[in-house]
């Protein structure tokens, strides 16, 4: 029903304990006995022994993706993608994104979901209207005229957390082969939204 990827570093060890100790537990209560997941996206870290630290994590409680791309903001954009191909193999109704700072009330969430019209074309979270491109090149979200042309990006839902219907996953994958990545995560997704003529 419901897959929730987490987007966390290497050494957020703690972080995604305390996910597993506090909200994700409401996964298995009464209200929310749906097929439903968490996963954390990890990516790898420039230390042998916190990379071996981290796959102990994964067998130990089977919930990590491990991606080979070194763990640092400017590849953020190519860890979550990854997790995405993968995720669409197993053809969920929904696909929360977050990170391992946001904390998610799941009933609420789980009650929401259940009440929508599962043909729908869903994209939703906080909305960011007419986002101006960044393009100076110091700043953490720069992204150069020749990876983005436009000045402002269409409306896209926050990185911090967003979630979109599994129908929609395929048709963004097929595009993002056509139009290429740049590394505001959240706001590429948007951008591929809009192209697929779909409004968060």
């Amino acid at each position: 029903f419901l897959v929730i990827l987490v987007s966390s570093l290497p050494n957020a060890i703690e972080s995604r304990e305390a996910i597993r100790e506090t909200w994700a537990k409401s996964l298995i209560a009464n209200d929310t006995k749906l097929d439903s997941c968490l996963i954390f996206v990890v990516g790898s870290s420039k230390s042998t022994h916190l990379d071996i630290e981290v796959e102990e994590e994964a067998k130990q409680y089977g919930d990590i993706f491990r991606s080979k791309y070194l763990d640092k903001p400017r590849h953020e954009i190519a860890k979550i993608w990854k997790s995405y191909y993968w995720v669409a193999k197993y053809e969920p109704k929904y696909v929360i994104k977050t990170k391992d700072d946001v904390y998610i009330y799941l009933p609420s969430v789980m009650r929401w979901l259940k009440q929508r019209d599962p043909k729908e074309q869903l994209y939703a979270g906080k909305l960011i209207n007419h986002a101006r491109v960044i393009r100076d090149k110091k700043d953490e979200f720069y992204v150069s005229w020749n990876e983005f042309s436009e000045t402002f990006y269409p409306d896209y839902c926050s990185g911090e957390i967003y979630v979109f219907s599994g129908n929609i996953l395929e048709k963004l994958i097929r595009l993002s082969s056509s139009i290429a990545m740049f590394e505001v995560e959240d706001a590429y997704f948007g951008l591929l939204v809009h192209r697929a003529d779909i409004t968060p």
